[in-house]
């Protein structure tokens, strides 16, 4: 429990507004844990956009604001939301070791053994998710006057971003680190593009839904509602793993100078990609507040704040194994090659996730 109200603040905290001066000078950390910035940005500009757009509609008469033409009938809407999603999560990568052909310098010991020298077990992230999208609700007649049912359906795009955890090097194309090395002092070690990474990613497509009861009263002659209600959260998580390793297989290559070539170094290259759709259950609230009308539509904004509990919460889990046809194909009975070189990537996310978004809705009440 402890670790959750944890996670719950550190949400929180990610959400507060920056200074207006600052929008424009935010360091924006996309692919890596710290992108919070992002999604203050993000979120501030939806704000404002929000607030001009309903600023065109005209207020409200005086009447309605008193007691509302539309309390005994149903009442449809729409609206556009944007908002961001936290959650914290784990990865892990491990690889086997580098197994025949392999062949090191002839005067110099072994550099290492295990594709991964060192990697690092494990790395931890809070997941900061953006997003904008679509709603379409549906509100009851009222019961006593100020109780009413609603439900509703949210279809939004996430904007990433890749977190890499954990991360070793930089796995990429191969350079040598010393371009002046002529080919038979290459060593392993100086090449560049070596490393791994596990990236979790949330997908694009993020669907919400919820359903409960809306409080209506009264507030500085506006039409204030109060919205607890259970809500839904299906949300797809990608996972990709990546491991590089230069592997010298030629003690005297005929390559160009300073460049590490197929000639004389395989590539170990593991990579691989799985996903998994997660289903969350959990409260919500919202707080509405009319401010006009726009022909037949009344408009009002709204925040909402969400937390959902994970049915489905597995670990991922990926293997990757060499598939390399020059080097790694099937070995004779017997014996082994690079054809067993592997990597296994994972990644586990806490139970609970927690969400806050922004609207304008529009809810269809001709005169």
């Amino acid at each position: 429990m402890e670790k959750r109200v944890k996670t719950f603040r550190a949400f929180l905290g990610r959400l507060i507004w920056p200074r207006l001066g600052d929008l424009f000078d935010v360091p924006v950390s996309l692919g890596v844990p710290n992108s919070s910035s992002a999604s203050l940005v993000f979120l501030s500009w939806g704000l404002l956009s929000l607030g001009l757009l309903s600023l065109g509609a005209s207020p409200l008469a005086a009447s309605e604001t008193r007691g509302g033409s539309d309390r005994d009938r149903w009442v449809p809407s729409f609206s556009i939301l944007s908002g961001v999603n936290s959650q914290n999560g784990s990865g892990s990568v491990a690889a086997s070791n580098v197994e025949a052909p392999w062949m090191p310098r002839l005067d110099t010991p072994p550099e290492w053994v295990s594709i991964l020298p060192d990697p690092p077990p494990s790395a931890e992230a809070q997941m900061m998710t953006p997003y904008a999208g679509l709603s379409l609700e549906i509100m009851t007649p009222s019961w006593l006057k100020i109780v009413r049912g609603f439900a509703h359906l949210d279809v939004s795009y996430t904007f990433g971003p890749e977190y890499n955890i954990p991360s070793k090097g930089n796995p990429g194309p191969f350079l040598a680190g010393d371009t002046t090395a002529e080919p038979g002092t290459l060593v392993q070690g100086t090449i560049i593009g070596q490393g791994s990474r596990t990236t979790p990613l949330v997908r694009p497509l993020q669907v919400t839904a919820g359903a409960g009861v809306a409080f209506t009263m009264r507030a500085w002659d506006r039409i204030l509602r109060i919205k607890p209600s259970v809500e839904y959260l299906r949300e797809e998580i990608q996972l990709k793993g990546l491991v590089r390793r230069a592997v010298r297989v030629d003690p005297t290559p005929t390559a160009t100078v300073g460049t590490p070539d197929d000639s004389f170094f395989r590539t170990v290259n593991l990579a691989g990609e799985s996903s998994h759709v997660y289903h969350g259950l959990g409260p919500g609230l919202e707080v509405e507040v009319e401010t006009g009308r726009a022909g037949p539509f009344k408009v009002a904004l709204y925040v909402s704040a969400k937390a959902w509990k994970f049915l489905n919460n597995d670990p991922q889990n990926l293997e990757v194994r060499n598939e390399d046809p020059l080097y790694c194909p099937p070995p004779p009975p017997g014996q082994v090659n690079c054809s067993s070189e592997s990597a296994a990537f994972g990644f586990t996310k806490d139970d609970w996730a927690y969400g806050a978004n922004l609207g304008v809705r529009f809810r269809w009440v001709p005169e």
